[in-house]
C-alpha cells in the first residue's frame, strides 16, 4: 500500500469540475487506485483537495512525478500532487485508534471505588 496523495486543481476554479470518477480514472493509468476521496467543492479553489492511494509505492511515485511535471490535464482542468503531510488538524486520522489506550468517558468514573449500592434516591 502506497503513501496518500494530494491532488489540487492548478487554475482559479480549483477541482471544482473534476469529479471523483473522472479523477479515479485519470490516476489508473499509473496503476490500481485503492483508495479514493475526493470531497464536494468548498467553495474556495485552494482548500479543495482530493487523496489518492496506490496499491503498490512504485505506482505512487509514477503519479507523483507526473503531477509534479506540470503536465497533468483532466477534462480540461490542470491539476497538480505531491506527498500528504500530515493531517490539518495534527491529530490521527479516524482510521487510527489504539485500542490499548485508557478509556475516560462518563462510565468509566463510576469504576474507581466511590460507586454507591443504592441510588441516592433512597
Amino acid at each position: 500500500m502506497s503513501q496518500f496523495i494530494e491532488v489540487i486543481g492548478n487554475s482559479d476554479e480549483g477541482l471544482a469540475r473534476v469529479t471523483r470518477l473522472w479523477l479515479k480514472s485519470f490516476m489508473q493509468q499509473f496503476g490500481e487506485v485503492i483508495q479514493m476521496h475526493k470531497p464536494p467543492t468548498s467553495g474556495d479553489p485552494r482548500s479543495d483537495v482530493a487523496t489518492v492511494r496506490f496499491a503498490k509505492q512504485e505506482q505512487a511515485e509514477a503519479a507523483v512525478a507526473f503531477l509534479r511535471s506540470g503536465n497533468a490535464l483532466l477534462n480540461g482542468t490542470p491539476i497538480a500532487g505531491d506527498w500528504k503531510t500530515q493531517a490539518k488538524g495534527g491529530r490521527p486520522s479516524s482510521g487510527v485508534v489504539d485500542y490499548d489506550a485508557p478509556v475516560s468517558d462518563s462510565r468509566s468514573f463510576l469504576s474507581n471505588g466511590s460507586r454507591r449500592d443504592r441510588s441516592r434516591s433512597r
